[in-house]
């Protein structure tokens, strides 16, 4: 499919056992408008989630690099499985707004989506290739994914760079902070 296939009402791709999403974008804002044991197949598409339901689908199957946009999508969309994923295929899930893996909140307060594998199988090899972004495809990185707990619920973790910048900036803040303390109670005055 190529362009944006909007699906707003239940059942409304029930009857299928699999959804292949090659190119375009497949827009879901309705609970149960899958059937639940159907495979989700991204060949290079883009799933988009919208709305506040869950959404529970068959195995998750990747023959090229795609992505799944959970922007405005607070719920639960649960795979039940990884299916194959081709060599060297990725994901990337955008416009995240849900926790990561120190439970700290990523992007705009709003949404918390949630996205869960039932069966992990297999999920511990795969997590390295799946990506998270607070914005659109490339912009603000928030980790590769991480399982959080035993739940088969997926989240960013962080690279170490970002809490690497962060301690960096806050000790020269501290040091800052002590060097202007030091003068002023030497009587000098404080420079910025």
């Amino acid at each position: 499919m190529h362009g944006t296939l909007e699906i707003t009402s239940m059942g409304a791709l029930g009857g299928t056992s699999a959804v292949n999403v090659d190119g375009g974008s497949l827009l879901v804002r309705a609970a149960g408008s899958i059937n639940d044991s159907a495979a989700m197949n991204l060949g290079g598409g883009t799933l988009s989630l919208n709305g506040t339901f869950n959404e529970s689908v068959g195995a998750l199957t990747l023959s090229a690099n795609s992505i799944i946009d959970v922007k405005n999508f607070t719920g639960n969309l649960t795979f039940s499985a990884l299916g194959s994923w081709l060599d060297g295929t990725s994901l990337a899930i955008t416009n995240w707004t849900g926790l990561n893996k120190y439970g700290t909140q990523v992007g705009s307060l709003a949404y918390n989506p949630h996205i869960i594998f039932t069966d992990k199988s297999g999920l511990s090899t795969y997590l390295n290739r799946i990506s998270f972004y607070s914005g659109d495809f490339g912009q603000g990185f928030a980790g590769t994914a991480f399982e959080m707990g035993l739940s088969g619920e997926i989240g960013p973790v962080p690279e170490p760079e970002v809490y690497i910048t962060a301690l960096v900036l806050l000790g020269g803040w501290l040091l800052n902070a002590l060097r202007r303390r030091l003068q002023a109670k030497e009587g000098k005055e404080p420079t910025v």
